[in-house]
Parts: structure tokens; C-alpha cells; sequence
């Protein structure tokens, strides 16, 4: 609920990353090789000082395009029908012509944009200024920062510090 009594669906990073950390910690704890979780597997990449593979932590935007049903070409599955972010279809182009299109190579540079806190972050490596769908608002802008960087780095610490716990 906010402030004013009125109920919003949106979490604040302070919550989403502890809710992130009450799951890692009990899928930590039961240390159960059946039960894999991406995003987890990743960060413990993280806090051991690797680059995670994985786009949304590795600046990776300019290395994918995704096709939807009908021969769409979007930079990523997560914003499939966002017409501003449709960069044509295979069906008339090749990929060679749509990284060609003024529109992707201004979505490519809005991707790649770091934050000045990034370039002195110690996670800038794990994260890039994290996932750009996740920084896609309703407006048709990529905002200049992740809305997750605080919780990113909370999650990121988190996990480091229990991987140092169990190193020692």
C-alpha cells in the first residue's frame, strides 16, 4: 500500500532484494543439486569474481536478436510486441540490413549506456547497469540507470558474503 492508502502492484528494490536473499539463503541452505535457479547460479558466478554469461548481467544486448511468430525482429524476447522496438521483419530484411536501421543502432547505444555510479562500482563487471528491458519504461525510454542498482548490490553482497562463509 502506498503512502496515501492507495494500492500500487510495485515493490521497492529495498524489497525485491530482500526477498531475493530470504530465497537464495533457503535454496542455499538445503544445497539441493535438483533444484537449479538461474539468477542464483549467476550471482555465485559474481562473488567469485566471474563475468556472468548470462545477457541481462553482461552488457550482452548487442550480441541477440529475437524472432517472434511472425518474423518480427526485437532485440529481445521480453519485448516482443513493443512496436517502437520492432526493427522489421526477416521476412524483408536480413539480419545484416536490421543492425543496419538507424532505430537499432539508437537502441544499441541507449543499451550500452553506463550510469556514471557505474564506472565505479565494484559490481559494474556482474551487472552493466543491468537488464535493458528492465530499464524499458511505458514512455518508449531506456532509462540511463537500472531501478534495480541499489538491490542489485544488495543481492550481489549478500551472496558474496555466503560464499565467503562457506570458502573459510
Amino acid at each position: 500500500m502506498a503512502s496515501d492508502g492507495t494500492w500500487t502492484q510495485e515493490i521497492t528494490p529495498h524489497e525485491y532484494a530482500d526477498f531475493v536473499k530470504t530465497v537464495f539463503d533457503y535454496w542455499f541452505e538445503l544445497d539441493d543439486p535438483n533444484i537449479k535457479v538461474r539468477s542464483f547460479k549467476h550471482y555465485i558466478e559474481a562473488a567469485l569474481g566471474h563475468i556472468p554469461r548470462i545477457c541481462s548481467m553482461a552488457n550482452g544486448c548487442h550480441r541477440y536478436l529475437s524472432v517472434d511468430g511472425q518474423g518480427d525482429v526485437y532485440p529481445c524476447g521480453r519485448l516482443h510486441g513493443i512496436p517502437a522496438l520492432c526493427f522489421g521483419s526477416i521476412k524483408d530484411q536480413t539480419f545484416e540490413e536490421i543492425q543496419l536501421r538507424e532505430d537499432y543502432l539508437v537502441y544499441q547505444e541507449q543499451a550500452h549506456h553506463l550510469d556514471v555510479d557505474c564506472e565505479t562500482c565494484k559490481w559494474r563487471f556482474a551487472c552493466n547497469n543491468g537488464c535493458t528491458a528492465s530499464r524499458y519504461t511505458e514512455t518508449g525510454e531506456i532509462l540511463p540507470k537500472t531501478p534495480f542498482c541499489e538491490a542489485t548490490k544488495e543481492i550481489l553482497e549478500h551472496v558474496s558474503n555466503k560464499v565467503k562463509q562457506v570458502q573459510s
